[in-house]
C-alpha cells in the first residue's frame, strides 16, 4: 500500500510540473508575440513600399535572402509588387512556437493584410538567436483581390 501511495504521489508531482511548464510556455509565447509584433508589421510595411529585397535584407535570415535573390524569388517579388503597398494589418496571431535552451526561438505568425490591390493572408516564420529576430519564411495568399488571383511563397 505504501508503494502505491508513493507511485501516485510521484505521478501527481509529475502532473503538477507538467502543468507549471505548460503555463510558463503559454506566457512565454504571448510575451514573444507582443515583443515581435511591431518588428513583423514594420518588416511587411517596409518591404511593401517597393518590394525591394535590399530594403529589408538585414531583417532576413541568410536562407530567406538567398531564396528571394534566386530566379524563383525574383518571379515571386514581381508578383508581390502587383499587390501594392501595405494599408492595414489585422487579426495578428502567433501559431507554432518553439524555444530552445541555447537561445534559439522559432515562431509562426499569421495575420490578414490589406494591400492597395489585394486582401491577403500572410504567414511569417520568425527566427530569433540571442535576441536578434530575423524573417525566415514569408507566405502571402490573396483572399480577395482587385487583380488576378496570385498565390505566392518565398
Amino acid at each position: 500500500m505504501k508503494i502505491l501511495k508513493n507511485i501516485l504521489m510521484g505521478i501527481g508531482c509529475l502532473a503538477l510540473l507538467l502543468l507549471v511548464f505548460i503555463v510558463y510556455m503559454m506566457g512565454a509565447r504571448e510575451e514573444f508575440k507582443e515583443r515581435h509584433e511591431d518588428f513583423i508589421k514594420g518588416f511587411v510595411s517596409d518591404f511593401s513600399q517597393n518590394w525591394n529585397v535590399a530594403d529589408v535584407s538585414d531583417l532576413l535570415t541568410n536562407e530567406a535572402l538567398e531564396s528571394l535573390l534566386d530566379e524563383k524569388g525574383k518571379r515571386v517579388l514581381l508578383q508581390f509588387s502587383s499587390f501594392g503597398k501595405l494599408i492595414e494589418i489585422r487579426d495578428f496571431e502567433i501559431g507554432k512556437y518553439s524555444a530552445n535552451a541555447d537561445g534559439k526561438t522559432v515562431a509562426e505568425f499569421s495575420f490578414k493584410a490589406d494591400f492597395e490591390n489585394v486582401k491577403s493572408l500572410v504567414k511569417i516564420i520568425l527566427h530569433e538567436n540571442s535576441d536578434k529576430p530575423a524573417i525566415h519564411f514569408l507566405y502571402i495568399e490573396p483572399i480577395s483581390e482587385i487583380t488576378a488571383p496570385l498565390k505566392t511563397e518565398v
